[in-house]
């Protein structure tokens, strides 16, 4: 039996390139274990006149203390953040970073928080009069397999932007919990009751993309991260899930930073307008995250928007696995939380709202508002995809 004996040079060149392969491959474990570091703007002294932005980056008060904020008890949410099994946590106030904790620079999936993104989408369209929230499925050209009844398509955007179409059909990207709760179809008529329903959520990326003749993703690229300075988004993060034998109507997905969501915040905070720019009006501001549908009749100023929840206090987007984003105008407050879902972390909505309290209770210098107005649409988070 013949041995192969290969020269020295093949040996060495070898040896070389399977260095570089280990060399790469340590880099890339190393890189998935270490977040991506953000270097802040400090900043060491509050002025309460001053309105600050994140232009570009963002700043952090280094003392949160000088705009009334206690040290102790941000400690206090720190370390409850850290036994809960947050991944990423921001309060913002006034524009200022005043806690930072995890890894808030790198990306995660935002889950139903998609849908309060769409919703700023539409504030694009709706003020340039490219969509009609008063248009129907029947006047816009939209259907769904095995068709849509004449009642069904009488639907108008408005109704699919509140959850209330009254379109019971199969989705895309729904949970058990929105199958086993979905009615009968035909069983409510447009606009009689509401129910979180991955149909409307979806079926509104279909008629925005044939109002404006764009994709999507590439109106919020250019015409919301761009101009809100997103420091982390990239368009590779974001995906249409597609389940043909259900639904036409795809779901659409993000991965965002804690850094980027909180723009958004700070943008509704701002009512429509970031740095010098009015992104979106005033006026739809006001309009998306005013209740349209109350979650309990005797509590008239909480429940739903236009894809925003709304409480007495503010309005908050929510997803799956503890992904939230709230905006609290009486504080001047935006609160970004963030688990890594796909990493198979998941905080529950009771450990969240304890950490929303805690941060409310935290800001000592503030006006008197209940911490926690309204019910989320389904406690243990199923309700949400």
């Amino acid at each position: 039996m013949r041995r192969l004996v290969l020269p020295a040079s093949v040996i060495l060149a070898l040896a070389v390139s399977l260095g570089a392969i280990l060399l790469i491959s340590q880099h890339s474990a190393e890189s998935r274990s270490a977040p991506p570091v953000y270097e802040f703007a400090d900043i060491e002294r509050y002025d309460a006149r001053h309105e600050y932005s994140p232009s570009p980056r963002w700043e952090r008060l280094l003392s949160a203390d000088k705009a009334g904020w206690s040290l102790e008890k941000l400690d206090a949410v720190k370390a409850y953040a850290e036994a809960s099994g947050t991944d990423a946590l921001l309060v913002i106030f006034n524009g200022l970073v005043v806690l930072d904790y995890g890894r808030y620079a790198e990306r995660f999936d935002l889950h139903s928080v998609r849908k309060s993104l769409m919703s700023v989408a539409y504030g694009l369209y709706a003020d340039m009069g490219i969509v009609d929230l008063s248009k129907t499925l029947s006047e816009l050209g939209i259907d769904d397999a095995g068709g849509l009844t004449e009642v069904e398509k009488s639907a108008t955007v408005a109704d699919l932007l509140t959850s209330m179409s009254g379109v019971f059909h199969t989705a895309a990207y729904e949970t058990r919990g929105m199958k086993e709760r979905r009615p009968d179809r035909g069983a409510y008529m447009p606009g009689e009751y509401w129910f979180y329903n991955n149909w409307d959520f979806n079926a509104l990326v279909t008629i925005f993309n044939k109002a404006g003749g764009q994709d999507f993703f590439d109106v919020f690229a250019t015409r919301i991260a761009a101009p809100l300075g997103m420091e982390q988004f990239r368009l590779q993060d974001t995906r249409y899930y597609r389940e043909a034998d259900k639904s036409k109507h795809p779901a659409y997905l993000f991965r965002m930073s804690a850094l980027d969501l909180a723009r958004v915040g700070l943008l509704y905070l701002r009512k429509g307008k970031f740095g010098d720019q009015q992104l979106v009006s005033e006026d739809w501001v006001e309009r998306s995250t005013s209740v349209k549908h109350a979650w309990k009749q005797n509590q008239p100023s909480a429940g739903y928007g236009y894809l925003w929840q709304v409480t007495k206090d503010g309005f908050y987007a929510a997803g799956r696995g503890g992904q939230r984003l709230y905006v609290v105008p009486k504080r001047g407050l935006v609160i970004v939380h963030l688990a890594d879902t796909s990493g198979g972390q998941k905080v529950k909505n009771s450990n969240v709202k304890r950490l929303y309290r805690m941060i409310l209770n935290a800001q000592e210098t503030r006006t008197d508002v209940d911490p926690m107005t309204g019910i989320e649409p389904d406690e243990d988070g199923d309700g949400q995809d």
